[in-house]
């Protein structure tokens, strides 16, 4: 699919000022990230899917301060315009059923069809007006491609006359019809043709696609950290891994200790807001360690013993 939907208040979106605020940026730089959003929802392999979506890249494209785009993304993620990895509204704005184009072709000739069928009887009342204009018919009937063609020849002979016998029989006669090109003068026959020479581009291998340096196929999942992945196995909602490590290489100076911020996760877990309806107010891995919510003062309780992760 090559084009998505483009709804009506895209750009004066009502929750734009509050992404704005909570990301520090201008309601211009939201909108800038949610359109390249929207726009890597529909090249995902699931359309609606953000899985693939390149923070850094948006930063370099549009000259924003790094780490930009990745605070719209989580102010995005925190008003829930975005959930589950996914654009929310994606399936209601962007229905399948009005993209299909073989049905909407279907439809129209259809249609058609049956306006063709439905004018069938206009003919035979017509009919006294076609037979009384016969005659103009017939008058032209001895116009056929071959008369037609004999005129033309007529015309180019008395344009171009024959010579008369006293001028030498053997004098070369001009040509019935005017050249429109002389002989080999054809780019093709005189091996000037790009192709034939081998200086297209993909003949030399200078298509970017077939030597692997489409960007976006070159992308791929960023080595991670061994503090991370201890990290990721302890935090309960696994959700934007690529999106957190990014967060973390960022945050990584301000973090604790990995055994007092495995005892910090510890007891988040068992507080009541992340045990509440089967954990959905857990907030996503990203938004946890931008927000810097390790340092959440919670309600004193006694955390269970758990078995952390080798080097926590």
């Amino acid at each position: 699919m090559d084009w998505f939907r483009a709804y009506h208040g895209i750009t004066s979106d009502p929750k734009w000022p509050i992404v704005a605020r909570k990301a520090k940026v201008s309601i211009g730089v939201v909108v800038s990230v949610w359109i390249a959003l929207l726009e890597s929802a529909s090249q995902a392999e699931e359309r609606g899917s953000v899985a693939n979506f390149d923070a850094e890249t948006v930063d370099a494209l549009y000259g924003f301060e790094d780490g930009t785009s990745e605070a719209v993304f989580t102010a995005l993620l925190e008003k829930g315009l975005i959930c589950d990895g996914r654009i929310c509204a994606w399936d209601k704005r962007q229905p399948k059923r009005e993209d299909d184009n073989a049905e909407r072709m279907r439809r129209c000739r259809e249609r058609k069809r049956q306006e063709t069928q439905g004018n069938a009887g206009v003919t035979p009342c017509d009919a006294d007006v076609t037979h009384g204009d016969a005659h103009v018919t017939q008058g032209n009937a001895g116009v056929t491609p071959q008369r037609r063609e004999d005129k033309r020849r007529e015309e180019i002979l008395n344009t171009h006359p024959l010579p008369l016998a006293s001028e030498g029989e053997n004098d070369a006669l001009p040509p019935p019809f005017p050249v429109s090109r002389e002989a080999g003068a054809k780019p093709r026959a005189q091996g000037t043709n790009p192709r034939a020479q081998g200086e297209n581009p993909r003949a030399l291998g200078e298509n970017p696609r077939v030597q692997g340096t489409n960007p976006r196929k070159a992308r791929a999942s960023p080595p991670y950290t061994a503090d991370f992945e201890a990290f990721w196995q302890a935090y309960p909602r696994k959700v934007g891994k690529d999106a957190a490590f990014k967060v973390w290489k960022r945050k990584e100076h301000e973090l604790p200790p990995p055994a007092e911020l495995a005892a910090i996760l510890a007891r988040q877990c068992h507080c009541e807001q992340w045990q509440r309806d089967g954990g959905q107010y857990i907030p996503h891995p990203a938004t946890w360690l931008n927000q810097g919510r390790w340092q959440d003062e919670l309600a004193p309780e006694q955390a269970p013993v758990m078995d952390y992760p080798e080097g926590w």
